[in-house]
């Protein structure tokens, strides 16, 4: 099943000329810059647009993403000029030569009224984004973005922080990795993540929350729309098989055993507030040892530090 809907604008000169694409060799990401505006917005805005040449083929936010110019035609999104060189318009990814417009689809990030990429519309968009790659062969390698074009500012966020361009074509890079794994593995989350109630559906509400570092048996031979279902402590949810971005695959858990009844710290050093206690004998996972001494132990979705020493923690 598709995660993008189909809102075609109409045929006209400014958004949509109804051109055939020449190829698909890159797909280009854009940001809106228009704080808080949705993808149905968008596609009104373009649909009536008639003063500029400007689109793109899909918007995405939060809860949807809509494909407003059929991906086999061209949409006037990356043949801007920004700057100059040697006299004629720079133009910085040579698969693109001499019109992006022709050669690309351009996906386009709604933020929100802070200026953000929501992390919905960063997964959203990676799911869009993979689909498409599956549909035109393409790579992670073949996604651009704006700024790379033509250098434009855009996504103005990845411009600003490459590390987070880079961490959407890993993500899209591990969903697209899902198919050539087989049969059961272990997983364990990177952070605390909201498991949702349906699967391949980020808007689906969350069924439950997965403690950061929590491990997880999961079934690459049975997913749904490329998600895993995921089963902890008696709670049923689905989640992004995009493993890379959401999920370690070496266990980042070492099992320590209380030595006494031990009160963590809630920060690395003594006086600290204290975070939570454990009884002598009961079992503590460490997921840190820090540069002084200290581990950073994890319950649930709870941390707490105490030093590294067999006075108070021994492994398992």
């Amino acid at each position: 099943m598709s995660v993008i809907k189909t809102e075609y604008i109409r045929v006209n000169p400014y958004s949509r000329p109804g051109i055939r694409l020449t190829n698909t060799n890159k797909i280009i990401m854009h940001y809106t810059a228009n704080p808080g505006a949705t993808a149905e917005n968008h596609h009104n805005y373009f649909n009536n647009l008639r003063d500029r040449y400007a689109s793109a083929h899909i918007f995405v936010d939060d809860k949807e993403a809509i494909c407003i110019v059929p991906t086999n035609e061209v949409a006037y999104q990356a043949n801007d000029v920004q700057k100059r060189v040697g006299g004629k318009p720079y133009r910085g990814v040579p698969a693109l030569l001499n019109n992006a417009n022709f050669k690309a689809i351009g996906v386009e990030m709604c933020i929100d009224k802070k200026g953000n990429i929501t992390m919905a519309t960063f997964n959203r968009a990676v799911d869009v984004v993979a689909e498409l790659c599956k549909a035109h062969h393409l790579k992670a390698t073949d996604i651009v973005r704006h700024y790379d074009v033509t250098s434009k500012n855009c996504p103005a966020p990845w411009v600003k922080s490459p590390s987070e361009f880079t961490r959407f074509k890993n993500a899209v890079a591990a969903k697209l990795s899902v198919k050539t794994k087989k049969g059961k593995q272990w997983l364990y989350a990177k952070q605390n993540l909201g498991i949702r109630k349906e699967a391949g559906k980020w808007d689906s509400g969350v069924a439950f929350v997965l403690p950061q570092h929590a491990a997880i048996q999961v079934d690459y031979d049975n997913l749904k729309n490329d998600w895993f279902e995921i089963n902890y402590q008696g709670k049923k949810g689905y989640f992004s098989a995009s493993v890379a971005t959401y999920f370690d695959e070496k266990n980042p858990n070492v099992p320590y055993v209380c030595q006494s009844d031990l009160l963590f710290r809630a920060d690395p050093k003594w006086g600290g507030a204290p975070s939570f206690r454990r009884k002598k004998g009961e079992t503590i996972n460490a997921v840190e040892k820090l540069s002084n001494g200290w581990l950073k132990c994890t319950l649930g979705m709870q941390y707490g530090y105490l030093p590294d020493s067999a006075t108070y923690l021994k492994k398992k």
